[in-house]
């Protein structure tokens, strides 16, 4: 952790990599000590990389101002506003087609189907944010993406539940 906070977290473009993947570090963890490794738990992950990495860079876009001050070179300063607009649709479109991926070909059913089609719907609304480009859009974008994270927990334990009975 030290080594992300006093060095990973000023180079760019690493920094949220870093940040995303040691988010995710423990589920990978659990994953293989319980040998779960399956193409639809991958594209899962995939999926919350995704989304984790759209949620730090949003991040970014609005404390812009704060990271140019204390010498943080994030995606925002470093490539301006047109640049990380593209480069977070990309990503959001990207997560799109996992999303697609996971309904079409891993046969996921319940609510984490009906979480992994909303979440086309709140891709989509989210690029119609960004393209609006404000502050309050994007602060509204970056809550909304947590709001789905948290959803697709609520999901994951729905999903449980419903084939338990």
């Amino acid at each position: 952790m030290w080594f992300y906070s006093h060095k990973l977290s000023r180079i760019l473009i690493l920094n949220n990599l870093t940040f995303v993947s040691l988010t995710l570090y423990p589920f990978f963890g659990m994953m293989v000590y319980y040998e779960t490794f399956s193409k639809k738990v991958f594209l899962m992950a995939v999926f919350l990389f995704l989304i984790l990495l759209c949620i730090d860079i949003v991040k970014d876009t609005l404390t812009r101002s704060v990271d140019k001050t204390f010498g943080y070179i994030t995606i925002p300063n470093y490539f301006k506003s047109r640049n990380t607009k593209i480069i977070l649709i990309s990503l959001l479109l990207i997560t799109m087609a996992v999303s697609m991926k996971i309904i079409t070909k891993t046969g996921v059913s319940g609510f984490m189907a009906y979480y992994f089609a909303g979440g086309l719907f709140v891709m989509i609304f989210c690029i119609y944010l960004f393209l609006n480009a404000s502050r309050k859009s994007n602060f509204l974008t970056l809550n909304l993406l947590r709001f789905w994270v948290f959803v697709g927990i609520i999901a994951m334990l729905l999903n449980g539940i419903e084939h338990k009975l």
